[in-house]
């Protein structure tokens, strides 16, 4: 970890990113299998009315957020709410690596995240016998939000991730398509030499490099930039042509790392540059805690003697931690235009999910939300009974201590702020041994009074992670609404609890031939659907096909919000594998829940800086 190439320096000492330590290959995975926590209705609940002025809650972090199709929470909460004629007021925060991966302004990526490991992800293990554990619904169930390399990245370049399309640049008006396609170009043309180049001299060599580069860009480029929505077409092949570099720098280009870098060469910092100015993020991994009734637990990677980093916990900034109040929702209209409003007078029943994986203090207003890798998961055991770590002020070169001195930093800044913790042992760990952290007293007694109003007996509905599960281990057809309604007049109740609809991922084409009554039917493109949240749509099953077996089935759908041009449509030979359950928007008690756990853990009371204590 350490400070990113994609901003402008006066900011780099703030904004971090994170770079290869090693050469790593395409396809492996970067750094830990991450959480996401939905952030949700942050204007709903802090009563901003439908048609006021955005008071810019979140301004600042929403730069480190992803939105809700990153993790599937695309269900989460109705998708339009009043006043917004598109999109939801769902964000998601993804320490490690969403909040240190960084966007090029060109939208060129050396990673991205796999969609389908937190599609697929187990679900954690209730209490023994049944009983409901006391942190059911303190942890987000969003988990394993892994990232992957997309290509070969050299040691010390930054990890980009993202492709939110380029901003425009006078002086590099390149995207991603750009550096792909000179790379598979230049690809080719290193081929044919390495084949036919030995019997011919350096002249003849940039003779026929010239004409090779100006074939197959007249092909590659003539057809990419037919769609472009980039202006003059001349102008823009005169950039790209910039980027093929000379003949004998071809084989050198390609083995560092393709054009982008021979473009961009800050993007790669020396091994020395990353020791003096970054932090090591591998020292933790996840897996199944060592606690009873716990969920996912942090481990060392390595022995760490005392005193001796653990993990870095770079900070970002909630101005005032009622705004992670959450109020009593009334819901308004039906079908799918329901929505939700805030209740009128109401006080506030519970706080947001992150507010669990904050930092903060009983004599501050502040919170700060820290980003570093894998350090989230990092349990709680108190000092003298298990605790073998702490945290502690940074001495990182990001890290600013004159902060400390300064009062009302919630006014001054946006979230992006020059402040770091580290997370340090207390006494030698040794590699495998799970971390624990003392969260401080005002967490362990609410803690307490948590457990003294627990019932682990109390009956909660299962959730669409343990729906899915059980389906693909029984190989369970998805019912049609036909087979539902047979069990209702049969007296039966629904087989499908309310709280539990279907979605598919679904890109479809319209049929040439043939128009339901009332809607459009369409066609299932299987070449063109990927298991992304992108692709995530609500639906009913209408009918089904059978094959030899459940994974051979097919189905007719209703889906909701097809496509930008249709609401609604009927879509014909959805194959089983691109259904699954979800939960219904404002259902999962680790969002929605109230009596579920909500505490910061605490900064510890002789670090925290006097001049933030606003109140004593």
């Amino acid at each position: 970890m350490a400070p990113t190439t994609t901003i402008g320096e006066q900011e780099q000492s703030v904004k971090l990113s994170m770079y290869a330590g090693v050469d790593m290959a395409a396809g492996i995975t970067i750094g830990v299998p991450e959480i996401a926590i939905p952030v949700i209705d942050m204007n709903l609940h802090n009563g901003v009315s439908t048609g006021e002025t955005d008071p810019g809650y979140f301004t600042g972090l929403r730069n480190f957020f992803w939105d809700s199709n990153t993790s599937h929470a695309n269900f989460d909460i109705f998708q339009k709410p009043p006043g917004r004629d598109s999109g939801s007021d769902l964000i998601l925060a993804i320490p490690g690596v969403g909040g240190l991966g960084n966007e090029h302004f060109t939208s060129f990526i050396n990673a991205d995240f796999d969609h389908e490991a937190v599609l697929n992800r187990a679900p954690m293990l209730d209490g023994e016998n049944g009983s409901v554990p006391p942190a059911r619904g303190a942890n987000s169930h969003y988990y394993d939000v892994t990232l992957h390399s997309t290509r070969s990245i050299p040691a010390g370049m930054e990890i980009l991730v993202g492709n939110v399309g380029a901003a425009e640049n006078d002086e590099n008006p390149f995207t991603a398509s750009d550096f792909n396609d000179v790379d598979e170009i230049l690809a080719k043309i290193q081929a044919f030499f390495d084949k036919h180049g030995k019997s011919m001299d350096e002249e003849k060599k940039l003779e026929i490099y010239k004409y090779l580069v100006d074939g197959m860009v007249g092909t590659q480029f003539t057809r990419t930039l037919a769609e472009d929505e980039r202006g003059d077409k001349e102008e823009i092949m005169e950039f790209i042509a910039q980027l093929f570099p000379e003949l004998s720098d071809v084989q050198k280009v390609l083995r560092n790392g393709g054009t982008f870098m021979y473009e961009f060469p800050e993007s790669q910092k020396s091994l020395e540059w990353l020791q003096e100015n970054g932090q090591c993020l591998d020292g933790l991994y996840t897996s199944k805690s060592t606690i009873p009734g716990a969920e996912k637990g942090a481990f060392a990677t390595r022995t760490v003697k005392e005193g001796g980093l653990i993990s870095p916990a770079p900070l970002l900034l909630i101005p005032d931690t009622e705004y992670m109040d959450m109020y009593t929702l009334e819901f308004k209209g039906r079908g799918n235009d329901q929505y939700v409003e805030r209740k009128e007078n109401g006080k506030p029943v519970t706080q947001q999910l992150l507010v669990n994986y904050c930092f903060g203090n009983p004599k501050s207003s502040i919170l700060f939300y820290p980003y570093g890798m894998g350090m989230n998961m990092i349990n709680h055991k108190p000092t003298g009974k298990g605790a073998n770590a702490k945290l502690v002020w940074t001495n990182a070169s990001y890290h600013d201590p004159s902060l400390f001195l300064k009062e009302g930093i919630a006014d001054e800044y946006n979230a992006i702020l020059p402040l770091g913790m580290d997370i340090v042992a207390t006494r030698d760990i040794a590699a495998d041994e799970e971390v624990f952290l003392d969260y401080g007293i005002e967490w362990q007694q609410a803690w307490d009074e948590h457990i003294r109003n627990h019932d682990s007996n109390r009956s909660l509905p299962k959730e669409a992670l343990q729906w899915n599960t059980d389906a693909r281990a029984g190989n369970h057809p998805f019912l049609t609404s036909a087979d539902r309604d047979a069990f209702l007049s049969d007296g039966n109740k629904d087989p499908i609890p309310d709280h539990i609809m279907t979605a598919c991922h679904i890109v479809a084409n319209p049929m040439e031939e043939g128009e339901g009554d009332e809607t459009k039917v369409w066609n299932f493109d299987e070449k063109e659907t990927k298991l992304i949240g992108e692709h995530w749509k609500m639906c009913d099953i209408l009918e089904r096909n059978a094959g030899k077996h459940v994974d051979d089935f097919v189905y007719t759908v209703k889906v909701y919000s097809l496509s930008k041009e249709a609401e609604e449509g009927v879509v014909k030979n959805v194959p089983h594998k691109y259904i699954r359950f979800t939960d219904k928007p404002y259902t999962n008690i680790s969002i929605h829940g109230q009596n579920i756990f909500r505490h910061p853990i605490g900064i510890p009371e002789e670090i925290f800086p006097s001049k933030w204590r606003d109140l004593e």
